[in-house]
């Protein structure tokens, strides 16, 4: 459950709009929604939670 966490900022950072203002605001609204989510425990969530280091794949140079 802890490695969700990654994958939720992961959206929350990809909400963006020419308003810096706006974009705060989605973004907020956005984190409040995937939170909410969060505290429903049935049905069990699909899938296994993302493995350490698989988000940062986009980020690392490439070789």
């Amino acid at each position: 459950m802890t490695q969700d966490v990654g994958l939720l900022l992961e959206g929350c950072a990809a909400v963006r709009v020419p308003d810096p203002e706006r974009t705060r605001q989605l973004r907020r609204r956005h984190l409040a929604v995937l939170l909410a989510g969060l505290a429903v425990t049935e049905p069990p969530l699909p899938g296994p939670p993302p493995a350490a280091g698989e988000f940062d794949w986009r980020w690392r140079r490439s070789e």
